[in-house]
């Protein structure tokens, strides 16, 4: 239960700096809001499983209640008193004040984090980006862009910032290097659910030609049963093309 509360948390706080911007600008859902809200889902999902939640009295894990987060964060926050150089604290600080949207908080923390890597961890640029964005409600420019690409240029292989950096490639029309970006994330073999959707946009981007559907064999064409209604093949696989117009 604690698993999917807290990553219920994370999916809206996602949603929050990656779909919302885009949704102020369109008004509508557009190709790219969709599968920003398809991605940050799954992001979300496979980010908690990862990191995990920070360490919580061990009865609250035993009955199964919720732990007290106020009681959570007092205790993180008096362990990096004692630590102020504890750079996995101060991580673990951020990532739950994004989860409870505590976003102001989160850019000051990442902000101390990034001056103790002395700016040199690439997920550490991005996260701070993505507080900054959720904190702000703006599209990707400015600073926020600034970061994500400073984070490529120390990890170019990092999935946040070639996602983030082909979105605000998109926004402002730089649909060629949007494209390759996206052809480098997907290189690395993200899931299925989200392959599809980056490989369409792709497509879209280069201006490659959509693949035309089977021309469908007319009614009086095709053997019917004696219920009059047309065979199928038990062996026949039945196939469908999805497609989101703007």
């Amino acid at each position: 239960m604690t698993f999917w509360v807290i990553v219920t948390a994370l999916c809206l706080a996602a949603l929050g700096f990656g779909a919302w911007p885009l949704y102020r600008e369109s008004r509508r859902l557009t190709p790219m809001l969709a599968m920003v809200v398809v991605f940050t889902v799954a992001f979300s999902v496979g980010l908690y499983n990862y990191v995990g939640s920070p360490n919580v009295p061990s009865a609250a894990s035993q009955s199964g209640e919720l732990p007290d987060m106020d009681a959570v964060m007092a205790s993180l926050r008096q362990r990096l008193a004692d630590n102020p150089d504890d750079v996995n604290g101060w991580k673990m600080l951020g990532r739950s004040q994004m989860a409870l949207q505590q976003f102001a908080d989160a850019v000051t923390t990442y902000e101390r984090v990034m001056e103790l890597e002395e700016g040199r961890n690439a997920q550490t640029l991005v996260d701070l980006a993505l507080a900054i964005l959720s904190r702000d409600g703006t599209p990707i420019e400015g600073r926020t862009a600034a970061l994500i690409e400073s984070a490529l240029a120390l990890e170019p292989n990092n999935p946040g910032a070639l996602f983030y950096s082909g979105v605000a490639s998109a926004n402002r029309g730089d649909t060629e290097l949007a494209a390759s970006r996206w052809e480098i994330l997907l290189g690395l073999n993200p899931p299925p659910e989200i392959r599809s959707i980056l490989e369409n946009r792709v497509a879209e981007w280069r201006g490659a030609p959509l693949e035309s559907p089977p021309p469908s064999v007319a009614a009086n064409e095709q053997p019917t049963s004696a219920a009059g209604l047309p065979e199928v093949d038990a062996d026949a696989v039945v196939t469908a093309r999805i497609a989101l117009s703007d």
